[in-house]
């Protein structure tokens, strides 16, 4: 009777092979696409100014609360959420977005919140303008 003695693998037995390379009919024919960031009057995104260059700074004239969420009733817990976005030239809110947050759970309730906010636009040059923003927020039980 041999004795049980662990062995140790060979470094090749997990060693996983790659897969073929995708046959050139497959291959796309266009270059990637490169997504556009900014609004401008061709038609594309718009460039966003920081409110320090404006000479009117953006004024809120419709502001929501963020709606607590439901799974995060049974806790009770608060916390700070930092939203970003850009006021159009129009006074709306665009591309909102999280910078920073306590919780994951209040990034999506703070994130549409700020997405129906209304502005008076920043100015600049006599010209409305967009501006880039950010806007610290508590989401707690109250805020409901």
């Amino acid at each position: 009777m041999l004795p049980d003695i662990p062995r140790i693998p060979p470094p090749d037995t997990f060693v996983q092979p790659f897969d073929p390379p995708s046959p050139d009919s497959l291959k796309p024919s266009t270059p990637t696409i490169a997504i556009p960031t900014t609004l401008n009057s061709n038609n594309k995104f718009p460039e966003a100014f920081d409110p320090s260059s404006l000479d009117q700074l953006p004024v809120a004239r419709l502001q929501t609360r963020p709606v607590y969420p439901l799974e995060m009733r049974r806790t009770g817990q608060s916390g700070p959420v930092t939203v970003g976005f850009i006021v159009d030239a129009h006074g709306e809110v665009q591309n909102a977005y999280v910078i920073s947050s306590s919780q994951r759970e209040f990034e999506s309730a703070a994130v549409l919140a700020v997405a129906k906010w209304k502005f008076n636009p920043g100015r600049r040059c006599g010209k409305d303008v967009a501006t880039r923003r950010s806007v610290p927020m508590h989401v707690n039980l109250a805020s409901d």
